[in-house]
């Protein structure tokens, strides 16, 4: 292993603990994270730069599908999935704008490729907490996987990256501004809905205590808690 890849999972570690010494006042993990820090430790997921990597089945209830010739991609959703009115899957936060068509589409199978279907190998990316999600870092990390990957797992692999993140969702194109780093990271990706609602995003932002705050007393103190409150 590069000396760089063992460093940085150590300092994952380092980044939990701190963390958990500010909310509880003591040095410790939180029980929930001690699978993932095993992870690290015992080489099934790898921080190469920014980013952390690991090698999963997709999770998403989509096949994605690119044309031969332009190299548009398009995915679809499979059979059985309901989807409500705003277009998210049903019963998700039915007041949020949604990103599925509701018309069907036909894809000629001369004209497109499948290249990723539900269970197919990917590499998950995890966004590490600590530092600036600079585009050109996250970049730099996926080269780094490319390289890696197969260099020192040829066994294993991957038709491509995905990832679940709470800043992932769609709304924050109506409120962030176009150069803020989560929509420039967003846009290199192609978004679909998940089975989730929103109460990881209001935690990451507002604080592990948010739920049981008014809606006037939620935290305004980053520019991002303000946004997000002002849109609400």
């Amino acid at each position: 292993m590069p000396e760089d890849v063992i460093d940085n999972a150590l300092k994952d570690i380092f980044i939990r603990v701190t963390h958990f010494h500010d909310n509880f006042g003591m040095i410790g993990i939180s029980r929930e994270l001690v699978n993932w820090e095993r992870g690290l430790m015992r080489g099934r997921l790898f921080r190469l730069g920014r980013l952390q990597f690991n090698v999963r089945p997709f999770g998403g209830r989509i096949s994605v599908f690119r044309h031969k010739d332009s190299n548009r991609v398009q995915a679809l959703l499979n059979d059985g999935i309901a989807v409500n009115s705003s277009g998210q899957f049903d019963g998700v936060n039915g007041q949020f704008d949604g990103n599925v068509l509701r018309e069907t589409l036909c894809l000629k199978l001369d004209k497109w490729d499948e290249v990723l279907a539900y269970e197919n190998p990917i590499l998950g990316i995890h966004i590490p907490a600590g530092e600036s999600l600079d585009i050109q870092s996250c970049a730099d990390s996926i080269d780094y996987a490319l390289e890696f990957f197969p260099k020192y797992f040829p066994e294993k692999t991957f038709k491509g990256f995905a990832c679940n993140c709470w800043f992932l969702d769609n709304q924050f194109e109506k409120i962030l501004p176009d150069n803020s780093n989560i929509i420039k990271f967003q846009r290199e990706f192609y978004l679909y809905p998940l089975s989730i609602g929103g109460s990881d995003s209001y935690s990451r932002i507002f604080g592990k205590d948010w739920i049981d705050h008014e809606f006037k007393n939620l935290p305004r103190k980053t520019s991002m808690q303000k946004a997000v409150a002002k849109y609400m």
